[in-house]
């Protein structure tokens, strides 16, 4: 399985609550720590619906437009929300205690994980996509796909 950004969390929790159903998994740029949602946490669910999903698109720029878009306005703020403040499980707690093979990847402008000294010295294989943030398949397609096959080659 491969995820990316919220994905990575949603993956990551399957991952570990249900492991016969994930061979390897490798996360891209996952949200591991809980953190303020600027964006979500003014609005009750009915007003961000109402207007603070529109408001949150005329403030992204065009790539997190696009994939903002995508998702259903309710869906977005619960798991939005959900990865705030107050997250349990913590999310890199579950990826320190994977019991199935995982591999992240992360942008070089991002370039955050490495400074996480628990995931430095666990072992857990890193690619980085060069030239590339947090929207890596969008900045640098090549170097994204690129990272990945070399990640899941890493757990092979």
């Amino acid at each position: 399985m491969v995820a990316h950004s919220m994905g990575g969390s949603i993956a990551l929790v399957l991952a570990s609550r249900r492991p016969d159903l994930v061979g390897r998994l490798v996360l891209a740029e996952p949200n591991l720590r809980p953190s303020v949602r600027p964006r979500i946490e003014p609005f009750t669910e009915a007003a961000f619906v109402q207007f603070g999903f529109e408001q949150a698109l005329s403030e992204v720029d065009p790539e997190w437009g696009a994939t903002m878009r995508l998702a259903d306005p309710v869906a977005l703020y619960r798991t939005e929300l959900a990865l705030g403040r107050g997250t349990t499980p913590m999310m890199d707690e579950l990826l320190l205690n994977l019991t199935i093979p995982c591999a992240l990847v992360e942008g070089a402008l991002t370039a955050e994980l490495p400074e996480d000294p628990s995931i430095r010295a666990s072992g857990i294989p890193l690619r980085v996509v060069s030239a590339a943030g947090h929207c890596m398949m969008l900045d640098n397609p090549a170097g994204f796909a690129r990272a990945i096959a070399e990640a899941l080659a890493d757990l092979a």
